[in-house]
């Protein structure tokens, strides 16, 4: 890596994190699973507890993937700070005569060690982790891909409801108000804020069962937000079309403000990671 920028000055590094595919998965295989247990036993189920209890038991998938995605996103967190801290001159090396010859070649490429130090601390921490204190971006694509399973389930329920013969305002009510502000945007909504909290309860890692503790919190939090979303879809149902509408036009507001206050938030950062870079 030391001699790429010599060799390619005009080429790019990038980091792709592999496990955000493993971890996406798990969650679409949650979200699929929870999503048919939710609608199968409320349709057998004269209790609705019992169909909650069902959900969140069935869910059990999606807790695995916050509790991998926090472990991960704490080794990027851990691989920026040594980024940040970076000193050639702690480098291991497995015997003198490699350490003295990269260093001959570093100084050569880079003019000093510390040249080079600088420009680990700075550009090339820059390049790999960004201007952003949150290391887990999700790709929007992948969350549409997890919002798959709760669509199918709810598409289910619209196909019993055509053959019942419901009018067409009823369909058209229930395709707003539930699959797509329910099932993508409040889903996404949903998704988007436990990625954050384990973003942020991911720096450090706890002992024992704090640990998975601190897991099953985010979890706690994103099956109640998402059971409310359900409630809020199903209470609105039958209000008729315009109350569907409604509840589209607030989640879509809903997620305007998160993206644009995590763009605030990242236009501050980069500023301040910007100025940390050039008093290196």
């Amino acid at each position: 890596m030391a001699a790429y920028r010599t060799a390619n000055p005009s080429g790019k590094i990038t980091l792709r994190p592999l496990f955000l595919e493993s971890v996406g998965a798990i969650m679409f295989l949650g979200c699929l699973v929870s999503s048919c247990t939710l609608e199968f036993v409320e349709a057998i189920a004269e209790d609705a507890m019992v169909a909650r209890g069902a959900y969140i038991l069935s869910s059990i998938p999606l807790f695995v993937a916050i509790h991998v995605l926090r472990h991960e996103v704490r080794l990027k967190h851990h691989l920026a700070s040594d980024l940040k801290d970076f000193d050639v001159n702690n480098a291991e090396c497995r015997n003198n005569f490699d350490r003295e010859f990269i260093y001959a070649g570093i100084i050569q490429w880079y003019g000093s060690k510390e040249a080079f130090t600088r420009y680990v601390r700075g550009t090339l921490r820059m390049e790999l982790i960004g201007y952003s204190m949150f290391q887990c971006h999700m790709p929007p694509q992948y969350l549409f891909l997890i919002c798959i399973g709760p669509v199918s389930s709810s598409l289910e329920a619209w196909l019993v409801m055509l053959k019942q013969g419901a009018s067409e305002e009823v369909l058209i009510a229930y395709v707003i108000g539930m699959m797509v502000a329910t099932n993508i945007m409040w889903q996404i909504f949903s998704l988007k804020l436990a990625i954050i909290l384990c973003d942020t309860m991911g720096l450090q890692r706890c002992s024992g069962i704090l640990d998975y503790l601190t897991s099953f919190f985010i979890f706690a939090i994103y099956v109640v937000f998402n059971l409310a979303g359900h409630v809020v879809a199903k209470t609105i149902a039958v209000n008729g079309l315009g109350a569907s509408l409604l509840w589209l036009l607030s989640n879509v507001l809903l997620i305007f403000m998160m993206l644009a206050s995590g763009w605030y938030v990242h236009r501050f950062q980069q500023r301040r990671m910007k100025e940390d870079a050039e008093k290196l």
